[in-house]
């Protein structure tokens, strides 16, 4: 059992607080019963939202040897390469590691975007893995 948040986010709802606001709302039942703040869940259970269905993806990781030239970002107002263009579309990936100032080096793409990625936000403590 997990907590309904999290289960929403995985299937692409938004942020675990932005699906939050969902369940406030009254929009989402599992089971066919409204669902309540704090709520679990598990992933066999009838899960909609605002009557839909949800449809969890399969997660997906990818570690890509960028090339030089490739951006690590999602959008480009340029229409630069990005490092999804170098991977399937489908399901859509997130870049979790690496620097845009990195000429070329391993990045780790996935398809959760709410993955822990404290070890390679600049602001903590951690010692960042080189490599």
């Amino acid at each position: 059992m997990e907590r309904l948040q999290k289960i929403l986010a995985e299937a692409g709802y938004g942020s675990r607080r932005k699906v939050e606001k969902l369940i406030i709302e009254g929009v989402v039942t599992v089971n066919g019963q409204v669902a309540e703040l704090g709520q679990k869940a598990s992933r066999f259970d009838d899960i909609r939202v605002k009557g839909e269905k949800i449809i969890l993806q399969r997660k997906v990781y990818y570690l890509l040897n960028k090339p030089e030239g490739y951006l690590c970002t999602l959008h480009d107002p340029f229409n630069r390469p990005k490092v999804t263009d170098l991977v399937p579309q489908e399901p859509r990936v997130f870049p979790v590691a690496g620097s845009m100032r990195t000429p070329q080096g391993l990045y780790f793409l996935q398809t959760m975007v709410s993955c822990p990625t404290t070890c390679f936000i600049p602001d903590t403590t951690w010692k960042k893995p080189t490599w």
